[in-house]
């Protein structure tokens, strides 16, 4: 039997032990896979709205996610992009983590860059080669958010993300 794409989920990083549930946005800095799904794959949630202060000084911060192969069945390659990237004041980058598994980096804040990404530029064909994704395995992935300096606040960044899979 084939695979499903929609057997390939997103969940939170930052659990205390792997498949612990951790369902807070603002703490999936990496570490352990969380056995708390992203909901409905809402990513536009996992960066809080651009405050005053941020705005005025600009920034630049981090979440980690990772995919997961909820299914039976294997995918020999995953390929994830942006797509319906809106943007209105900040841009949202993506990459993967450089350690296949449960467990990648940990950053200690949100604003500490994660070493060895590859971040893909947004609203662009270029897409993040996953590789394999055997049934039940997972793979860390980052995004990066990037808010100008001066940008008005209150704002946040639309885009979902685009899952391509093979078997």
């Amino acid at each position: 039997m084939a695979p499903k794409i929609d057997d390939l989920k997103f969940f939170y990083s930052g659990a205390a032990n792997v498949d612990d549930a951790q369902t807070d946005p603002s703490l999936s800095l990496g570490g352990n896979l969380s056995s708390s799904e992203v909901p409905n794959r809402n990513l536009n949630n996992i960066f809080s709205d651009i405050n005053l202060a941020n705005s005025r000084a600009g920034m630049i911060d981090f979440r980690a996610l990772f995919i997961k192969n909820t299914g039976a069945e294997n995918f020999t390659k995953v390929t994830l992009f942006i797509k319906n990237y809106s943007v209105y004041v900040d841009k949202v980058y993506l990459g993967k983590d450089q350690v296949a598994g449960n467990t990648i980096q940990t950053i200690s804040s949100s604003i500490e860059y994660p070493e060895c990404v590859d971040f893909k530029i947004p609203g662009t064909s270029e897409y993040v080669d996953i590789g394999a994704l055997n049934a039940g395995a997972a793979r860390g992935i980052w995004f990066k958010r990037e808010t100008p300096q001066l940008c008005p606040g209150g704002e946040r960044v639309s885009f979902e993300i685009g899952i391509k899979g093979r078997y």
